[in-house]
């Protein structure tokens, strides 16, 4: 069992598509395969859905669909670390 940190880059790639988005989703399966922990700084949270909120008012998603990615952050099995 390993633990890898991820950066708030790599959270956006979960839940907003983007360049590499399919590996940031492998990542969290060869993760949970191979029984490691993921671990994310607390700060990724904010950061990410800023980026969320910023699509939003650009017209690239409705508030609803904001809300849906905002709240797919909190459904993966990561540990969040100071």
């Amino acid at each position: 069992m390993s633990d890898l940190v991820v950066d708030s880059c790599v959270v956006a790639k979960w839940v907003l598509p983007e360049l590499d988005t399919d590996k940031a989703l492998r990542l969290i399966a060869q993760a949970k395969s191979a029984g490691d922990r993921l671990i994310v700084l607390d700060i990724a949270l904010p950061e990410v859905t800023n980026a969320i909120w910023k699509r939003q008012r650009r017209g690239l998603a409705t508030r609803e669909e904001a809300q849906r990615l905002v709240d797919a952050i909190g459904r993966f099995p990561v540990s969040l670390q100071p």
